[in-house]
């Protein structure tokens, strides 16, 4: 088993010198010795380059791919599919780090019952001056396993986790995802989610570990998710609850249920698309009541809302301002949110 590559971690980085030593040693350092660790630099600017090799001196098992351009991150990935020789894949990004035995206890599950994919929960770290400040671990309540259209029916309970969205706390058979052709695509946003229903849709048997093998790094001295600009943002989102939906209906699981948790999710979605606004110089009152109108009677919308019950206070709020179609109080609302969210983030900033 010595010379055999049992997991391939694919490393997609651009400009990552502050944190690619980290990611890259917690990847070598893992239980499980019988890996490749395939690094594509997305034509860094820094000393990401010269970092990587002064580490792949010393273990052989990093591949090095340079690129000439950027690609973005899916199209690094989809190069490091195309020459990875594990047996599983999976992912890591440039910016985190993952436990130890992540690689080798989530080898053994998959092993153990001949599992298509298996998926971990994730720590959240935020660091201020590189230390960490909050740990929040984010996990299923218990292991689960899938079989078959139980897979497709659970995506939403999956994705109401928070531990759907993102490839990097999942491990998968690389015969399934090259026999069907699966790869990113060329979105700068959400990549990773439409990467997951594809894979999905292929997979017949999954495991949910429920331990935060994985690290997801959040530095609190850079621009927050809500603060940066992404093109089309609503746009996108729509078009992940649309796929997810036409995912579902297709396999003949989107019953009540399902219906009730994605409603939850798209208002949640659809409330940090009007919170985004006030960041946005280029919205106005004018423009931004036109923008929410437009989320009202987007036929998604339309189709769901009247579903939406919350799990807890916070949603069951969430949910009832937002089923009262209501534009002028959906704007107030988001518009408190945000000043709130703003300003409690800059006192906690100066009292840490």
């Amino acid at each position: 088993m010595k010379d055999k590559v049992l997991i391939s971690v694919i490393v997609a980085v651009y400009n990552g010198e502050k944190y690619i030593k980290k990611a890259i040693e917690s990847i070598l350092n893992q239980t499980l010795k019988e890996i490749e660790v395939i690094v594509i630099d997305d034509n860094s600017k820094d000393n990401t380059i010269k970092i990587i090799e002064n580490i792949k001196e010393k273990d052989s098992r990093i591949k090095l791919i340079k690129l000439n351009e950027n690609k973005g991150p899916g199209n690094a990935r989809n190069i490091g599919l195309e020459i990875s020789k594990g047996k599983y894949i999976t992912f890591c990004d440039a910016d985190d780090w993952i436990e130890k035995e992540m690689l080798f206890s989530m080898f053994k599950l998959l092993e153990k019952d001949n599992m298509d994919a298996i998926l971990c929960g994730y720590s959240q770290d935020t660091l201020k001056n590189n230390i960490v400040i909050n740990q929040k671990k984010v996990i299923m309540p218990k292991r689960i396993i899938l079989k078959n259209k139980n897979i497709i029916k659970n995506i939403p309970y999956i994705d109401y986790y928070k531990i759907f969205s993102f490839v990097c706390s999942k491990v998968y058979k690389a015969e399934i995802l090259k026999k069907n052709k699966i790869k990113f695509n060329n979105k700068r946003f959400g990549e990773d989610y439409d990467f997951n229903l594809e894979c999905f849709k292929n997979i017949d048997s999954l495991i949910i570990e429920n331990k935060a093998y994985y690290h997801y790094i959040k530095d609190r001295n850079e621009i927050s998710l809500t603060e940066r600009k992404i093109p089309n943002f609503f746009e996108n989102i729509n078009n992940r609850f649309n796929d997810m939906v036409s995912l579902l209906k297709e396999k003949n699981v989107y019953k009540q249920e399902q219906k009730r948790i994605i409603s939850i999710l798209f208002i949640k979605h659809m409330m940090a698309c009007v919170i985004r606004t006030y960041s946005d110089e280029a919205f106005n009152f004018s423009k931004r009541y036109k923008y929410i109108k437009q989320i009202f009677l987007n036929p998604l919308s339309l189709e769901l809302y009247k579903y939406a019950n919350g799990n807890n206070i916070k949603e069951k709020i969430y949910c009832s301002i937002y089923k009262m179609q209501n534009v002028l109080l959906m704007m107030l609302f988001n518009g408190i949110i945000y000043f709130l969210q703003k300003n409690l983030n800059t006192l906690f900033q100066r009292i840490k």
